[in-house]
């Protein structure tokens, strides 16, 4: 019959956005993995992406003294990427499998919504700092010749050779009197309380310097041996051994000195490490969130554990209407 009604009505089309939780956490290097430190949902846009990045971290991160490197790889290209950080140990200025020393990966592929983990490589180790111990031989004297003399709890410096003596005057400690002499001499330092690597003398030149030893040491994983060049008075270039060692055993060769003290690295003592991840995650549509930042704490010492409570971030075209 003709006759016409005007209505309206409201159509809200709701567009969501990428919600994440992350958790820092500590994960000791006895452990291979930290699990569930990122927990995603990028929303019914689907798949876009999720990428991590490395920010920070306490010290300069090595394996094996090496120099670690990140990088981004996406396997399979679904999108969620792995961030390794790996050592070049083939020196071919890339990425190879076998090279890892930590990885951030999804554990599972092609998941919108899913969860990250961290884990450590049982083969490449992550460095953990030391502490480095500044030892004196002042006020040690050995109330005469004797086979061996005591700095602290720490040391015990003994003759090695048949018919030969420990000697420490003045603040220096040798063999026969307080220089160590390229009769040759040879000295003895048992380090009793740590393993330890990196040891600088701390010496004063008796004449020339250019004075060289030869150096053995031996702990519970090995031995390790080489030789010194000894330049002007204060500490010696390390000696560094291929294993931590509780023994060092040297002999001067050519060149006459006194050592005053020495320095070394105590590797029973590692320090914790720091690593700050940032990350990116991204919906099917571009929609995205990026300040997200996660702390991950190497310990030697401390357990491994998830901080319980996690910073929840969303995407800001979550609640946006139009």
């Amino acid at each position: 019959d003709g006759e016409v009604t005007n209505a309206s009505f409201d159509v809200t089309v709701y567009d969501d956005g990428p919600v994440t939780t992350d958790y820092d956490g500590t994960l000791n290097n006895a452990d291979t993995t930290l699990a569930g430190i990122l927990d995603y949902d990028l929303g019914q846009d689907g798949l876009g992406s999720v990428v991590f990045s490395l920010d920070s971290s306490s010290v300069a991160l090595t394996s094996g003294g090496k120099a670690i490197t990140t990088v981004s790889v996406d396997t399979d290209g679904d999108g969620l990427e792995n961030l390794v950080g790996y050592v070049d140990l083939d020196n071919s200025g890339t990425y190879d499998a076998g090279e890892e020393v930590f990885t951030i990966a999804p554990t599972a592929d092609d998941a919108v919504d899913g969860t990250y983990d961290i884990t450590l490589s049982a083969d490449n180790v992550l460095d953990l700092p030391s502490t480095p111990v500044e030892l004196s031989f002042s006020g040690i004297s050995a109330s005469g010749p004797i086979t061996s003399v005591d700095v602290g709890a720490e040391l015990t410096i003994n003759a090695v050779d048949a018919g030969t003596v420990v000697n420490a005057s003045n603040g220096y400690i040798g063999i026969g009197n307080n220089i160590m002499n390229d009769s040759p001499e040879t000295v003895e330092y048992v380090f009793n309380t740590t393993l330890v690597n990196d040891v600088q003398l701390d010496i004063k030149q008796v004449g020339a310097s250019g004075d060289t030893i030869s150096w053995e040491t031996s702990g519970p994983d090995g031995t390790d041996s080489g030789t010194l060049v000894i330049g002007d008075n204060g500490l010696t270039d390390p000696i560094t051994a291929d294993y931590d060692f509780d023994t060092l055993t040297f002999t001067v060769t050519s060149g006459n000195f006194k050592v005053g003290g020495i320095t070394y690295t105590d590797v029973g003592d590692p320090q914790d490490v720091l690593m700050t991840f940032g990350y990116t995650a991204t919906d099917g549509d571009g929609d995205s969130i990026s300040s997200g930042s996660i702390d991950v704490t190497v310990s030697a010492l401390t357990p491994t554990s998830l901080d319980p409570t996690g910073d929840l971030l969303q995407n800001p075209d979550s609640t946006d209407v139009s």
